[in-house]
Protein backbone atom coordinates (compact mmCIF):
# COMPACT_ATOMS: atom_id res chain seq x y z
CA UNK A 1 0.00 0.00 0.00
CA UNK A 2 1.18 3.43 -0.79
CA UNK A 3 1.54 6.37 1.68
CA UNK A 4 -1.31 7.75 -0.83
CA UNK A 5 -3.82 5.05 -0.79
CA UNK A 6 -2.93 4.86 3.24
CA UNK A 7 -3.40 8.87 3.68
CA UNK A 8 -6.52 9.00 1.67
CA UNK A 9 -5.52 11.42 -0.07
CA UNK A 10 -3.60 12.40 -3.08
CA UNK A 11 -0.04 14.01 -2.55
CA UNK A 12 0.23 17.19 -4.81
CA UNK A 13 3.78 16.60 -7.03
CA UNK A 14 3.90 21.02 -7.20
CA UNK A 15 1.44 23.23 -5.90
CA UNK A 16 0.12 24.38 -9.81
CA UNK A 17 -0.42 28.05 -9.32
CA UNK A 18 3.28 28.49 -7.37
CA UNK A 19 5.24 26.43 -10.13
CA UNK A 20 3.04 28.41 -13.17
CA UNK A 21 4.37 31.44 -11.67
CA UNK A 22 7.77 30.26 -11.10
CA UNK A 23 8.41 29.19 -14.64
CA UNK A 24 6.79 32.12 -16.38
CA UNK A 25 8.73 34.73 -14.42
CA UNK A 26 12.43 32.40 -15.10
CA UNK A 27 11.23 32.57 -18.77
CA UNK A 28 11.22 36.48 -18.81
CA UNK A 29 14.07 36.80 -16.43
CA UNK A 30 16.12 34.93 -18.73
CA UNK A 31 14.90 36.42 -21.98
CA UNK A 32 15.40 39.78 -20.41
CA UNK A 33 18.86 39.40 -19.59
CA UNK A 34 19.61 37.26 -22.60
CA UNK A 35 18.96 39.97 -25.20
CA UNK A 36 20.58 42.72 -22.54
CA UNK A 37 18.48 45.09 -21.84
CA UNK A 38 20.41 47.99 -20.91
CA UNK A 39 18.25 49.28 -17.41
CA UNK A 40 18.09 45.47 -16.51
CA UNK A 41 21.90 44.96 -17.11
CA UNK A 42 22.69 48.14 -14.86
CA UNK A 43 20.41 47.20 -12.29
CA UNK A 44 21.87 43.47 -12.15
CA UNK A 45 24.98 44.65 -12.00
CA UNK A 46 24.68 47.51 -9.41
CA UNK A 47 23.30 44.69 -7.15
CA UNK A 48 26.32 42.62 -7.27
CA UNK A 49 24.24 39.48 -9.60
CA UNK A 50 26.46 40.79 -12.69
CA UNK A 51 27.72 37.10 -12.81
CA UNK A 52 24.32 35.64 -13.17
CA UNK A 53 24.30 37.05 -17.02
CA UNK A 54 26.98 34.39 -18.11
CA UNK A 55 25.67 31.61 -20.77
CA UNK A 56 26.79 29.06 -18.29
CA UNK A 57 24.47 30.06 -16.14
CA UNK A 58 21.48 31.60 -18.00
CA UNK A 59 20.98 28.77 -20.15
CA UNK A 60 20.28 25.86 -18.10
CA UNK A 61 18.04 28.28 -15.79
CA UNK A 62 16.21 28.74 -18.91
CA UNK A 63 16.07 25.13 -19.59
CA UNK A 64 14.63 24.58 -15.99
CA UNK A 65 12.33 27.26 -16.37
CA UNK A 66 10.69 25.81 -19.33
CA UNK A 67 10.82 22.44 -17.78
CA UNK A 68 8.37 23.65 -14.91
CA UNK A 69 6.37 25.02 -17.40
CA UNK A 70 5.59 22.85 -19.14
CA UNK A 71 5.10 20.17 -16.51
CA UNK A 72 2.32 22.45 -14.74
CA UNK A 73 1.08 22.66 -18.63
CA UNK A 74 0.85 18.83 -18.57
CA UNK A 75 -0.72 18.59 -15.32
CA UNK A 76 -3.31 20.93 -16.19
CA UNK A 77 -4.09 19.26 -18.93
CA UNK A 78 -5.20 16.59 -17.21
CA UNK A 79 -7.77 18.76 -15.00
CA UNK A 80 -9.37 20.69 -18.04
CA UNK A 81 -8.55 18.22 -20.89
CA UNK A 82 -7.42 20.41 -23.47
CA UNK A 83 -4.01 19.54 -25.59
CA UNK A 84 -4.02 23.15 -27.18
CA UNK A 85 -2.52 25.10 -24.08
CA UNK A 86 0.30 22.38 -23.76
CA UNK A 87 0.56 22.13 -27.66
CA UNK A 88 0.70 26.25 -28.04
CA UNK A 89 3.31 26.03 -25.33
CA UNK A 90 5.29 23.54 -26.66
CA UNK A 91 5.73 25.74 -29.42
CA UNK A 92 6.68 29.21 -27.74
CA UNK A 93 9.01 27.37 -25.93
CA UNK A 94 10.85 26.21 -29.32
CA UNK A 95 10.39 29.72 -31.00
CA UNK A 96 11.82 31.23 -27.29
CA UNK A 97 14.27 29.20 -27.32
CA UNK A 98 15.40 29.29 -31.29
CA UNK A 99 15.76 32.99 -30.30
CA UNK A 100 18.17 32.56 -28.03
CA UNK A 101 20.62 30.59 -29.71
CA UNK A 102 20.27 32.88 -32.79
CA UNK A 103 21.89 36.03 -33.73
CA UNK A 104 20.97 39.35 -32.61
CA UNK A 105 18.09 40.81 -35.03
CA UNK A 106 16.06 37.75 -36.11
CA UNK A 107 17.27 35.81 -32.16
CA UNK A 108 16.28 38.85 -30.42
CA UNK A 109 12.72 39.13 -31.61
CA UNK A 110 12.12 35.84 -31.93
CA UNK A 111 12.90 35.16 -28.20
CA UNK A 112 11.05 38.52 -27.51
CA UNK A 113 8.12 37.14 -29.34
CA UNK A 114 8.57 33.26 -27.85
CA UNK A 115 7.81 34.72 -23.97
CA UNK A 116 5.17 36.78 -24.97
CA UNK A 117 3.63 33.76 -26.48
CA UNK A 118 4.95 31.69 -23.01
CA UNK A 119 3.21 34.09 -20.93
CA UNK A 120 -0.06 34.12 -22.72
CA UNK A 121 -0.63 30.68 -23.19
CA UNK A 122 -0.03 31.10 -19.05
CA UNK A 123 -2.76 33.11 -18.92
CA UNK A 124 -5.24 31.00 -20.79
CA UNK A 125 -4.48 28.01 -19.47
CA UNK A 126 -4.61 29.52 -15.90
CA UNK A 127 -7.80 30.48 -17.09
CA UNK A 128 -9.40 27.70 -18.22
CA UNK A 129 -8.18 26.11 -15.19
CA UNK A 130 -10.44 28.10 -13.46
CA UNK A 131 -13.49 28.06 -15.66
CA UNK A 132 -12.90 23.63 -14.35
CA UNK A 133 -12.57 24.47 -10.39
Amino acid sequence: MTPQESSGRRLPLANADAARVIGSAGVLACVICCISVPTVVAAISAIGLGFLRNDKILLPAEVVSLVILIFTLTRSRAKHHRIAPLTWGLGAAAVMFFGLMSPAPLGTFAALAGAAAVVGVVIWDWSLQKRCA
